[in-house]
């Protein structure tokens, strides 16, 4: 099969027009795939347009796989050899998808996941960075908290963390040993500032809550920790 035969060069330049158009798509700027798919043929790929439009659709399909956004109208198409895959990949790596795809955020939340994403593409060279961060103001939501309940929390834990059980893992400036306080139901979804609904734990467990694959797991036994303690229902 011709998708077989696919040369390194030819894969380069398709996967560069594919990632030229997610750009304009993201950007919400008009393009032309058939002029793109001419483009190609034009650059020196010695393939028809079905064959090329194949070949984006094994693109999105690795883009999906990964965890990429995907050009709109080629669906993921994964008849796709181990081999070449393999080599689409190494492509994707060696081309400046990063700084197309996942600029600079102030975005927490964005930009965790554009983390998460870069190392399924396994960054390879040393990024520049930012030697002169751009300031940029935003607008925060906060919630009012009772004092009260922090303080019945972190005295209800005695210094040891309501999960692993392991004393704090450093004193803080007071000389008490140091926890966090954590609301099982955030606030931002409703949730009360409540000795019902707030646990202290060490950082290492407060930080798995947030982003562990087992949170649910572990918020579950706070729960019951909590009914237990409380004989809630």
């Amino acid at each position: 099969m011709a998708n077989d035969n696919w040369t390194t060069d030819e894969l380069k330049i398709t996967i560069l027009a594919y990632i030229e158009m997610l750009n304009k798509q993201l950007k919400e700027e008009k393009y032309s795939k058939t002029e793109y798919i001419q483009n190609i043929i034009n650059s020196g790929v010695n393939r028809n347009n079905n064959s090329v439009r194949r070949r984006m659709y094994n693109i999105s399909a690795i883009f999906e796989d990964i965890g990429l956004p995907i050009v709109k109208g080629y669906l993921p198409l994964r008849n796709i050899e181990e081999r070449v895959k393999n080599e689409i990949i190494q492509i994707i790596n060696d081309t400046n998808v990063y700084n197309d795809l996942f600029p600079p955020t102030i975005n927490e939340i964005q930009l965790e996941n554009y983390v998460n994403l870069i190392r399924k593409l396994n960054l390879k060279e040393i990024p520049k960075g930012i030697k002169k961060p751009i300031k940029r103001k935003q607008e925060v939501i906060l919630y009012e908290r009772d004092p009260r309940v922090k303080v019945f929390i972190l005295q209800r834990a005695n210094e040891k963390c309501e999960l692993c059980k392991n004393v704090g893992p450093f004193k803080d400036r007071n000389g008490i040993l140091f926890l966090e306080v954590h609301h099982l139901l955030s606030l931002s979804l409703g949730g009360e500032d409540t000795i019902y609904n707030t646990v202290a734990v060490c950082p290492n467990c407060h930080r798995e809550l947030h982003y562990g694959v087992n949170a649910e797991d572990k918020k579950n036994i706070l729960l019951n920790y909590l009914n237990e303690i409380y004989k809630q229902n």
